[in-house]
């Protein structure tokens, strides 16, 4: 402990806002910082994120600074960083100034939306899983962003990354073909830079943390002529997505 803070005490699975300077233990050269750029996001989660560094934050209060020592297994797990000049048995020091930490919604928050009629439908079951049932009607042949409930968090701008839950379902067949709620892993994605399919970059920027979102995309908006063979999409499919959008940093 470099200076005590008075906030909040960080728990494990927040994520953390904070600037830091890396040196590398061995040599003692400055390898990496963010003062006098943008602030980072870590998340304080030693199974999700460098284990050394996760657990050198959870139990500190906002607004210390610290400094946290890692071991080459708890980094980058004895390869090293090439890039920031990390040999794999160097250890690291972290100066971290902890200024914000936050843990994404459970799920979508906010104020419910009545859609208009003839569009997917959503269910969440007991479980707390959705289900999507798809109209008898064609599909759209335009994106469609239908907010079904609007949260009060900040506004999603281009660049951010989210963090969200979501379910992805073909139009044509009715079935899902990808969801967090099965593979247990949420979305967390930078948000309008193209890391996404067109149509989910531009339905989710300008949304609200919180917002529960229905995507309906036609092919243009979506895989493109060429579909995606491994979830079962040819290029001619519209797809659904419904979104929580959970956190945004």
């Amino acid at each position: 402990m470099l200076k005590p803070g008075t906030g909040a005490t960080i728990a494990k699975g927040q994520r953390v806002t904070l600037d830091y300077l890396l040196v590398n233990g061995t040599s003692g050269k400055e390898a990496d910082t963010t003062w006098g750029k943008s602030k980072a996001n870590f998340l304080a989660d030693p199974a999700k994120f460098m284990p050394g560094l996760a657990n050198g934050m959870i139990g500190q209060k906002v607004g210390s600074r610290v400094l946290v020592g890692v071991t080459p297994k708890d980094g980058f797990a004895d390869t090293g960083n090439q890039q920031l000049g990390i040999a794999a048995d160097d250890t690291m020091l972290f100066v971290l100034d902890l200024e914000a930490a936050s843990a994404p919604l459970a799920k979508a928050t906010g104020t419910a939306v009545t859609p208009p009629a003839g569009l997917p439908t959503v269910a969440f079951g007991a479980d707390g899983k959705p289900t999507v049932t798809i109209p008898k009607t064609a599909a759209p042949k335009k994106l469609v962003v239908q907010p079904l409930i609007k949260g009060t968090g900040k506004k999603i701008t281009k660049g951010q990354t989210i963090t969200a839950a979501y379910v992805g379902v073909n139009y044509r067949t009715g079935k899902p073909f990808d969801s967090s709620y099965q593979t247990g892993n949420l979305l967390d994605q930078p948000i309008g830079v193209g890391a996404l399919v067109p149509g989910f970059d531009a339905g989710i920027v300008g949304q609200t943390v919180g917002s529960r979102v229905l995507l309906v995309l036609p092919p243009a908006s979506g895989y493109g002529k060429t579909g995606n063979a491994q979830a079962g999409i040819k290029g001619t499919d519209t797809i659904v997505f419904v979104v929580d959008v959970l956190d945004a940093y």
